[in-house]
């Protein structure tokens, strides 16, 4: 076994700060596919599904979602699965992605990399959304570069600084965008603070590494579950099935397939290939089924959570109280130094 010493403040509840620091302010509503879950932050993916950081579940529990659309929390994550090669404190494969007992609205889509070979480019610029942890305010973004790939872990990469904006607790699990608005990889770390609040070095998880995890997971089609749509729109998703997808769409409601138009129409869609439907609509409430079980409603924007009524409430005490027990920790532990196993 091979002792592997690394720096890093994990990104959790027990954080010196509580946003992206001095970060580039986005519009949360037309970026809904970022959202909380539970202390870190996650992206949604195939509709019920939402990518994350493993240490996330294993350090804190995931068990809600505060997104775009709702003011409270909505306790509908129903399961969590962890990458099998996954095991805390060890520098291994931090992949999570938690499922949603119902598919809450999201319009904008952020779609995953060709996950068939590897995400890192050398000096290769990324954005970063998180939100640092719970304080009620829309997410941040923070720029950096693709700096380091570890030539024992060729998973775990690492970037630079590049802009004022730093990440800080609670952006755990936050996807990392490529300049061509690909999800590429996922934050699970800072490495080095860096000096003068410049220089910031964080790591992450290439998400090559969690490509079969991913297919097998969702093996389902990845797609925003709302839409506009008046006269002839376009929708594009992408495929996240294991072996590939053939077109089994179909319309409900004012909404009809062009399919001299759609290029999902025209044969097997591989793995994380992407395709098209034109859909022509007069502007009233449709539905595009892509299946029996994943469909994107057209000019019907609503919730489709749960309220998280008194249990929010329940949730704000509990938070006050491990805040408390941060507060403790913090008069002896700033830093966290990690002896990695391997």
């Amino acid at each position: 076994m091979t002792k592997l010493w690394i720096g890093v403040l994990t990104a959790g509840l027990c954080s010196n700060a509580w946003a992206v620091i001095d970060g580039e302010p986005i519009d949360w509503q037309a970026h809904d596919n970022t959202i909380q879950i539970s202390k870190c932050t996650g992206t949604r993916i195939g509709g019920l599904f939402v990518l994350t950081a493993a240490h996330c579940e294993t350090n804190v529990g995931l068990t809600w979602i505060k997104d775009a659309h709702h003011d409270e929390y909505q306790y509908i994550v129903e399961s969590v699965y962890l990458h099998p090669n996954y095991v805390p404190n060890y520098v291994t494969e931090d992949f999570a992605v938690a499922k949603l007992s119902t598919p809450t609205d999201y319009a904008h889509i952020q779609f995953l990399a060709d996950l068939s070979e590897p995400t890192y480019v050398q000096d290769a610029p990324i954005t970063i959304d998180g939100f640092g942890g719970l304080n009620n305010q829309p997410p941040a973004r923070a720029h950096f570069q693709l700096d380091y790939q570890v030539q024992n872990y060729p998973f775990r990469i690492e970037a630079v600084q590049t802009s004022k904006g730093k990440v800080a607790g609670g952006d755990s699990g936050s996807a990392w965008i490529s300049s061509s608005d690909e999800i590429v990889a996922t934050l699970t770390g800072v490495t080095s603070e860096g000096l003068n609040d410049q220089q910031q070095v964080i790591s992450g998880r290439d998400l090559h590494y969690a490509a079969d995890f991913i297919l097998d997971t969702v093996n389902g089609w990845h797609y925003p579950t709302i839409a506009t749509a008046k006269g002839r729109t376009t929708i594009e998703v992408q495929s996240l099935h294991r072996g590939g997808a053939v077109d089994t769409a179909y319309t409900s409601g004012d909404a009809t397939i062009v399919a001299e138009e759609s290029s999902c129409l025209t044969g097997t869609i591989a793995p994380f290939e992407r395709c098209t439907y034109v859909i022509d609509s007069g502007g009233s409430k449709g539905t595009l089924h892509l299946s029996d079980t994943e469909s994107v409603r057209l000019n019907s924007a609503s919730s489709g959570g749960s309220s998280g009524g008194d249990s929010g409430g329940s949730a704000g005490w509990a938070t006050l109280l491990a805040l408390l027990g941060c507060w403790h920790s913090r008069r002896k532990h700033k830093k966290l130094v990690y002896t990695q196993s391997v």
